[in-house]
């Protein structure tokens, strides 16, 4: 690519573009952070959104790419401005969800109100391409009682004449869908209020984007629901409501857990949040998180991804063999859990010198046993991967003295909390 792309000024738009492409990987290959975006989760979708933006002004100021990844988000957020329509969000909860896709969240908005075409001019104004909708019919078609009742049809026909697709989701059911179709942009996302199924949805999306750790997360969605006022007044009725399914989408485990959030207590997950508190951690990439969420015997060292905590969305086997040389020494350590080599395609994309893994984790923990979790495939760039080959890939771990987690996560896109985390979750208590 040529320095001209490098140096060009672009204003931002969710439109694909190949010299944005060109960009984000000019910047990717500068180690830029820019997200997850695309097809490969490496950010580089042809979008130049905030966040792309913002690591392409970092390069163009001369700022060290380690600077921008620990400032990423704070930098960006110049570039994501929230709706000033004062009607839209305080009469309907409508809010630009901070993701950088010019995704929206909101509750439901009428067709028409007061005689005006509603719903039509805002799917202009704000270059709507698609709307999730998750409440149906009757009392739950509408936001107040004062508004007019919309229904699922009348909805969907809308959305059909402007050229707008339409997908009538399950709140508990459909989180993976929700989350391809928000990484796409330019989606309205919406219930009757915008604020419990809706808030539990986006949040889940924002955690598998790595958005943010599971305090932060609810920090943010609680802003748009009373779940913090429910859960000081009246726990229980916080899962009679099923609104604690909608949470663990995010990474809330149990009910004690959101009272503390609720509370706002800095120890939101006991024996969970530092090595002091536990002896068996989990290392390695975006599946760490799940693999948490399901056994009772392990944790990760930290809630938020990174160095420190020997985990981070989108890594390889060479960047974890990076941070572990850079963690301190630690005997106390009894169980090593490795979630690795997805992102190198299981060694197709990149040389994963695994025996130095190992020569670099067992002189770190030298008292611990480790195990390793299988990865995904079938999936993104992966799609052409089949088992056996991710099960050879693994055999090198077995070789270095690891034992193997079975059963593997499976052929599945991995970002959700899957039923297959708990069979690996057991698998791990069952050993530790």
């Amino acid at each position: 690519m040529g320095e001209a792309v490098e140096d060009e000024s672009f204003e931002i738009s969710y439109d694909v573009d190949p010299k944005i492409k060109d960009l984000q990987n000019f910047l990717t290959s500068k180690k830029y952070y820019i997200g997850k975006f695309g097809p490969n989760k490496d950010g580089v979708d042809g979008k130049y959104g905030p966040f792309t933006k913002a690591a392409h002004e970092a390069f163009k100021a001369g700022m060290k790419p380690e600077v921008f990844n620990n400032r990423r988000e704070q930098i960006a957020q110049k570039y994501i401005g929230d709706v000033k329509d004062e009607t839209l969000s305080k009469e309907f909860n409508f809010h630009l969800i901070p993701d950088g896709k010019n995704n929206y969240r909101s509750a439901q908005i009428p067709v028409t109100l007061n005689g005006k075409d509603y719903l039509s001019e805002l799917i202009d104004k704000y270059r709507i391409k698609t709307i999730i909708r998750f409440n149906g019919d009757g009392r739950d078609s509408r936001h107040y009682s004062t508004h007019p009742m919309t229904t699922i049809q009348s909805e969907k026909n809308l959305a059909e004449s402007k050229g707008v697709k339409f997908f009538k989701l399950s709140s508990t059911k459909d989180q993976d869908k929700v989350n391809s179709l928000l990484s796409q942009g330019n989606v309205l996302i919406h219930c009757a209020h915008g604020a419990d199924r809706t808030g539990g949805n986006v949040g889940g999306y924002l955690y598998q984007n790595g958005w943010g750790d599971t305090k932060k997360i609810w920090d943010y969605t609680t802003n748009y629901n009373g779940w913090n006022r429910m859960l000081m007044s009246n726990p229980k009725l916080f899962v009679m409501t099923g609104f604690l399914p909608q949470a663990q989408k995010f990474g809330v485990k149990d009910l004690e857990q959101a009272i503390d959030l609720a509370n706002n207590k800095k120890t939101i997950t006991k024996g969970k949040n530092t090595i002091s508190q536990g002896k068996n951690i989990i290392i390695g990439d975006s599946q760490v998180p799940y693999v948490d969420m399901n056994t009772t015997k392990a944790s990760r060292l930290t809630k938020s991804g990174g160095i420190d905590g020997l985990w981070e969305g989108g890594k390889t086997v060479s960047w974890l063999t990076d941070a572990v040389s850079q963690y301190p020494k630690s005997n106390d350590v009894s169980n090593v859990i490795i979630v690795i080599g997805t992102n190198g395609g299981f060694g197709k994309f990149t040389k994963d010198d695994i025996p130095r893994l190992f020569s670099v984790l067992k002189s770190k923990f030298p008292n611990a046993n480790f195990y390793v979790v299988q990865g995904s495939w079938g999936w993104g760039g992966l799609k052409n991967i089949t088992e056996k080959e991710v099960r050879n890939y693994y055999k090198q771990f077995k070789q270095q003295g690891a034992t193997l987690i079975e059963p593997p996560i499976g052929k599945i896109e991995p970002h959700s909390n899957h039923p297959i985390y708990q069979s690996i979750g057991s698998s791990i208590d069952g050993m530790l």
